[in-house]
This record gives structure tokens, sequence and C-alpha cells, in this order.
């Protein structure tokens, strides 16, 4: 543990208003020879995280939806007055800015006043998404792109775009040992997208290598889950610990309520029929939410 997160919990020792004083105990191994930093109050610095790209994002779409900031004087202003204005660690706001408005996540608008042109800033339907689900901006962009290039996606290939995503937790690692395995339950599975054009999902799904291996290892686990209601069955057939699969299904059904809206978007030219006689693709993302969301299968969600 750092010496921040041992502090953090040392802190909590005894209660507010009822104990004149707490007490913990710290049990360190001896072969630790950098123990001694926790009793010296060593701490570690403290880094803004709005120095990642992908963070910074969120929090630039967050201040224009709420209306904090409705310009982008009053965004580079608001962000000065946070940690990581503070440390100067803010070099690429206007870059990410930037690809926010051209991704479609942030709309200006000029309006007069006083004589004077502005930019007023508003948040678009997929900004609004990205705020009321919490989900990164990537998140939504990633699955619109999925739903707007391809008409036939089967239940296994909404679950694979959903575990392609970095707001899906855990990632779950893949041994050689289980590609064989994979590569036989993978063959079950109907997927338009990795039968269509194989060398274009990991630039489709901004993944590839090892996460993408993850995120089909993370889709075939939905869908066992899906078909036995079993965590302990299908944490034991994936080579994984149960509490990691109740993870995966909480954070995959927080996404998939967020489907809907990029599916209906007015806004988007996205087809909703996946082809004649079948059900519609909004339809489909429904019952697959139904499906992981209480572990059933396609003829009881249906």
């Amino acid at each position: 543990l750092s010496t921040n997160s041992v502090w953090q919990r040392v802190g909590r020792a005894g209660r507010p208003g009822l104990d004149s004083k707490g007490e913990a105990v710290l049990i360190m191994p001896s072969w630790d020879r950098k123990s001694h930093r926790y009793p010296d109050n060593s701490f570690d610095p403290i880094n803004s995280q709005l120095s990642n790209s992908q963070a910074l994002a969120e929090q630039i779409v967050t201040e224009v939806a709420s209306g904090l900031s409705t310009t982008p004087d009053q965004l580079e202003s608001n962000m000065d007055l946070y940690l990581a204005g503070h440390q100067e660690r803010l070099s690429s706001l206007e870059e990410v800015y930037n690809t926010m408005v051209e991704a479609g996540m942030i709309e200006e608008e000029s309006k007069r006043k006083n004589g004077k042109l502005r930019l007023r800033l508003s948040a678009t339907k997929l900004g609004w998404v990205a705020v009321r689900h919490m989900l990164r901006p990537e998140t939504v962009l990633l699955c619109r792109r999925v739903i707007k290039h391809h008409r036939d996606l089967s239940f296994f290939d909404i679950l694979l775009t959903a575990c392609s995503t970095s707001d899906i937790t855990p990632v779950l690692p893949v041994d050689f040992e289980e590609l064989d395995l994979l590569s036989a339950r993978l063959e079950a599975e109907p997927s338009f997208l990795l039968n269509s054009n194989w060398e274009k999902v990991p630039d489709l799904l901004e993944v590839e290598g090892k996460r993408l291996l993850s995120g089909i290892k993370m889709a075939l686990v939905l869908r066992a889950w899906t078909r036995t209601g079993d965590i302990e069955k299908v944490a034991e057939r994936f080579d994984c610990y149960p509490f990691e699969v109740t993870q995966l299904l909480d954070s995959t059904s927080r996404l998939l309520t967020a489907w809907p809206s990029l599916i209906n978007s007015p806004e988007e030219d996205v087809p909703t029929w996946v082809h004649d006689g079948v059900a519609p693709l909004h339809e489909r993302v429904r019952a697959i939410g139904r499906m992981v969301e209480s572990g059933l299968n396609e003829s009881v969600a249906t």
C-alpha cells in the first residue's frame, strides 16, 4: 500500500465526537525494508489525473453539460481553479476541447451580446448520454460508431463492443492455455463483427492484441451467464473469481442502459432494424440488457 492509502485508513480509526483517540495496528513483513516510510509520514505526491486526456475530456463535457462553463473562456478559467491548473498539468486543454467539439459531444453556437459576437457552449445529446450515465466520452463515441456502421449486431457483438470500452471493469486477462477453449466457445457464437471483416475489428473497437482477447473472453463470460444464471459455474469455467463476474455484470448493465439513447438519436442516421424479419436493434439491446441483469436466456428475456 502507498503511504497515502495507509494514512487514509489510519485516519478513520475512532469515532469523531465519541472517542477521544483512535488506534490503528499496522502489520508489516520483516523483509520490507521500506516499511519505515509509514510512521515517518513520507507521503506520496498528489498529482491531478486531469493530465490524462481521457479524464480531461470527461471533465470538459461535464463542465459544459452542467452549465458551469458556458463559454470557452469560462471553461478555461474554471479549469485553472482545479488542482491540475495549479500544477500546470492542463497543457492539452485546447486540443481535447477541440476534439470534443469535432466528435459532436459539445456544440458551439455564436450569439451576439452587447454588440459582441460570443461563442455559447452546450452539450449535445451524445454529451448528455455520457454525463447522465457517467460514461467516458470515448465509450459513447465507440458504441455510436459501431451502431452507425454495422446493422447486423448479434447479442455477442453488442457485448463485445461493450467489453472493449474503458468503462468496463474488471478486464479479465487471457492466458495462452485458454486460447483453444476460447476459440471453441467463440465458434458457437453468431457474430457479424468477427465474421464480416476480422482485419478491421481492432480499428473499429480501438483495441488489439491482449486487450481484444480480453474483450472476447469477457463477452463469452457474459453469454455464459445469460445461459446458466450461475456465477460460480461461470467463474469456474473461465478461470476467474465470482466477484470479478459480478463486477463485470454491474459495469456492463450500466453501459447497456445508455445504448437505446444512442440508437434512437434523431441527430444521427442510425439504422434501427437489423434486417427484415428480425427484431429492431434497440429491442435486441433491451433484451440483452435484461439477460445480463438477471441471468436470463433469450426465450425468457423476450
